[in-house]
């Protein structure tokens, strides 16, 4: 009877602390156990600077160079990470957005658009939808989740932690020897 007991002890202890695991990780990603998700209230853009600018690596085809002003980086508490990404053609041609990322659900949303041309220069508001980003059409934004934001489907655990990642150019989970 003492044989029998032993492994069903050990057993219920390993199944609650695997179901405490689990609720520390709907936690670190961001998300409440009950109830749907629903995303924070969204602050402005930043003002736009390239003061601290940091290379995001784009594939060997693209003549893209993308960056992400470091100082913009926020993770916010609905676990969206939000950030400015700045792109340049090989021809000088300049674009910049306002978005923000969910690893959760790996989906980016773009905020506001930096109209270059205006008078004065400033952020134009836009009204989009979450999209996924295996979407082609956000593979800079790809880029960015994949290779400095998210580890695997959980957001970084602090604001501090998603600018050190971007500054490394990729994920933790990508090298764990640099955790």
């Amino acid at each position: 009877m003492i044989r029998l007991f032993r492994p069903v002890s050990v057993l219920l202890l390993g199944l609650s602390a695997a179901l405490a695991g689990g609720s520390a990780l709907a936690q670190y990603a961001g998300e409440e156990e009950v109830g749907p998700w629903k995303e924070a209230p969204v602050p402005p853009a930043p003002a736009l600077s390239t003061r601290n600018l940091v290379t995001v690596e784009q594939p060997g085809y693209s003549t893209l160079k993308v960056g992400v002003d470091l100082d913009s980086v926020e993770l916010a508490p609905d676990g969206v990470v939000r950030y400015v990404m700045l792109l340049q053609s090989s021809e000088g041609a300049r674009s910049a957005y306002y978005q923000g990322i969910r690893c959760r659900t790996y989906e980016v949303k773009t905020y506001a658009r930096y109209d270059f041309g205006a008078t004065p220069p400033g952020w134009q508001e836009v009204k989009t939808e979450w999209s996924d980003l295996h979407d082609a059409r956000s593979r800079h934004a790809k880029n960015l989740a994949r290779n400095g934001i998210c580890e695997s489907y959980a957001p970084p655990i602090s604001t501090k932690e998603a600018r050190r990642m971007i500054k490394r150019g990729k994920a933790a989970w990508m090298d764990p020897a640099g955790m």
